[in-house]
């Protein structure tokens, strides 16, 4: 009866010395596993959201090498009235204020919402 006692001691021993290690590399492992699911995930994102801000900066830099007179097709008559028209390295509507105010045609001007839309979508 000793026999059996010391023999499911010694198995028990053998049982909690392998199998509690294992368990926690199983828990511990698995934890990892969803961590780097998230993370990956996060880089997708991140990824994403990097390339929205690289395609609106593409997006700016194309409108502003335009003049706002080439995209709006502006006639010969309305670009010898225009402050704009002169000026480059701006944006058309920075040309147009007055003691810091923009003009109400800028404010209205859809080349100038989509710019600063393309730029910030919760602005507008």
């Amino acid at each position: 009866m000793e026999e059996l006692q010391i023999t499911a001691a010694v198995i028990g021993g053998i049982l909690l010395r392998i199998g509690v290690p294992v368990a926690i590399t199983f828990l511990v492992g698995s934890f990892l596993r969803k961590l780097d699911t998230r993370w990956r995930e996060e880089a997708k994102q991140e990824a994403i959201e990097a390339q929205l801000i690289d395609q609106r900066q593409t997006l700016l830099n194309l409108w502003l090498d335009q003049p706002c007179h080439n995209i709006k097709n502006c006639s010969e008559e309305e670009m010898k009235d225009c402050q704009a028209a002169l000026q480059t390295g701006q944006p058309c509507w920075e040309s147009h204020r007055v003691n810091g105010v923009l003009a109400i045609q800028c404010q209205e001007c859809e080349y100038r919402k989509e710019l600063i839309l393309a730029l910030d979508p919760v602005t507008i």
